[in-house]
Formats: structure tokens, sequence, C-alpha cells
């Protein structure tokens, strides 16, 4: 089999807000205006809207929303934000015109390839699988442990951890391919 090259998209700090969430931040009457589709995952897009996430004291960050609505609100963060805000599981995030009190759904995401079921099947991975991949064009830059979580939406694509992201600096662009052991 021909190697496969897959696109990465670089990972960001984001808000998946629930309805409820999103209508007590920005207002129930508000239209949330997409920005952007989401890559990789069909019918997910991004918010022109931000989100404030307030840390302790004065310390805080605005993030993009990524819609449509979810079922329950969380915040993913890049480590740097993480330690920036000092926050682990809870956060208080601040909209348009109300405020919402996490106490829990803050994580700092790990490195994600997704993958339609006809993808994944035909390069043989399952849902929740641990795997390796390397870059294209730096075959000895291996990212280990990548979950892959399959799911009709999604297309091929790598998210790497931002540690990841940023330890060997990938750039927008760049692509990676499967390691078969």
């Amino acid at each position: 089999m021909a190697a496969v090259l897959i696109p990465i998209e670089l990972p960001v700090s984001r808000a998946y807000l629930s309805l409820a969430h999103q209508e007590h931040l920005f207002g129930k009457a508000h239209e949330m205006r997409i920005l952007r589709p989401r890559k990789g995952c069909k019918g997910q897009f991004v918010y022109k809207e931000t989100v404030r996430v307030l840390g302790r004291g004065e310390s805080s960050i605005h993030v993009p929303i990524f819609g449509p609505p979810w079922e329950e609100t969380r915040i993913e963060l890049t480590p740097k934000d993480a330690k920036t805000l000092e926050v682990k599981t809870g956060a208080t995030l601040q909209g348009g015109v109300g405020v919402v009190r996490l106490k829990r759904g803050v994580a700092v995401p790990g490195s994600s390839l997704f993958c339609s079921p006809d993808e994944a099947k035909s390069l043989q991975l399952r849902h929740g699988e641990q795997v390796e991949l390397c870059l294209a064009d730096r075959p000895t830059i291996v990212f280990e442990h990548a979950e892959v979580r399959v799911h009709p939406t999604y297309s091929l694509l790598f998210e790497p951890s931002p540690e990841d992201a940023n330890a060997v600096e990938i750039r927008q662009g760049d692509t990676v391919q499967l390691v078969i052991s």
C-alpha cells in the first residue's frame, strides 16, 4: 500500500459551548456568525465570536468558539495557555452578555488522528487506538500515542498536541504518514 499523506492542522486553544451556555454568554436572540468551516470535520465550523476564559488573578485569554453547539461545554487549552491561566479542570467564561463558571470541562488535549469510517477501514485503524505518525519530510520526527478518532463527519487529518507541534516547529501545510511497526 502506498504511503498516505495526512494533512496537519495546528492546535489552538478553543471553546466548545453547549446551547444553554452559548445562549447565556451571548443571549438567546444572538445568532452566531460562521467565520470558516473547521478542517477535517464536516458540519463543524469556527465562529467569528470568541469567549474570554478567565483564570486566577487578572489572567485571561480570548479563544475561538467551535460550532455547532455541543452536548456539553468544554474548553481545550494549549499547555502555555493553561499555565498562563493557572487552571486545571474548571474556569470562568465571559461572553458578550453573560458569565458561566465551569467546575469541570477544561483540558489540555493530546494528539489526535481524525478519520471517517471508510478511511479508518482503508488504513486498518480503530476508534480509540493509539498510533505513531512521522513527518513526511522529516521521517525521523515521530509522534507517538496519537489517538484515532473515527466519526462519519471527520476526514483524514492529524492534530498534534501543542507541545509536539511547538517542539518540532510544525508549519501549516506539513503532512504526516502512519508508522507501521
